[in-house]
């Protein structure tokens, strides 16, 4: 499996940078010229040119910012993955599933959904990402 198909992709990084999630992950999505790929950049490196730079953050880091009883699965098909709440049943019309081609990318998507309704703060996620 490509690298590429393990993290978010760099609109959901971006988007995640955008409403302040720290730049802590594994890998970093790398945008110049109108290129982009997946990358491990050295700090120097993330540091010198922080607007080229974007965390690619893996299934495990979305696994852990995301919340309590939130989990993702494969759909039946094998082209498609979910995200979805499966706590306490009064709270479900709260949390809505997410799906995409990618177990990260349908995690990241709920991780944004999570954040734009105010379901959970940055600083949760950060802290749980850093502990």
């Amino acid at each position: 499996m490509k690298l590429e198909q393990q993290v978010c992709s760099l609109e959901q990084a971006k988007r995640l940078q955008k409403l302040g999630i720290l730049r802590n992950s594994i890998f970093h999505w790398c945008e110049y010229n109108g290129a982009s790929k997946v990358m491990q950049p050295n700090k120097y490196e993330r540091e010198m040119s922080p607007d080229i730079y974007f965390s690619a953050f893996t299934v495990a880091e979305l696994g852990v910012m995301l919340p309590l009883y939130y989990y993702s699965y494969e759909g039946d098909s094998g082209r498609e993955w979910y995200c979805l709440y499966d706590g306490d049943e009064s709270q479900y019309e709260k949390y809505e599933f997410t799906n995409s081609h990618t177990e990260a990318e349908a995690r990241a998507k709920m991780l944004i959904h999570l954040l734009e309704n105010n379901l959970t703060t940055t600083s949760d996620c950060n802290n749980r990402l850093n502990s």
